[in-house]
């Protein structure tokens, strides 16, 4: 019972993570177009800020992926094993 309530813990934490950083992706995406409407409007070259804002949203956007996958494989990796254990 404890253990499962770990499981449940640790993904609800990964899920609070994921939503977290997928918010600031958009507030990213939001500042980059605001970038590229503002630019020409104010007669600014933006391009480098553009640039880098949007690198920053997609590295946001990537990692509850990669994050929520490497933890994902190592945790059933962990499970056939012990399920092996148990069936032999």
């Amino acid at each position: 019972m404890r253990s499962e309530l770990a499981v449940l813990s640790r993904r609800a934490r990964l899920i609070n993570w994921a939503i977290s950083l997928c918010t600031v992706c958009a507030l990213l995406i939001c500042a980059v177009i605001v970038s590229l409407f503002l630019g020409p409007f104010l007669q600014l070259d933006l391009s480098a800020l553009v640039a880098w804002v949007f690198i920053a949203a997609m590295i946001a956007l990537c990692s509850p992926a990669r994050r929520t996958c490497s933890r994902t494989a190592a945790s059933s990796a962990g499970r056939s094993r012990s399920s092996r254990r148990i069936s032999a």
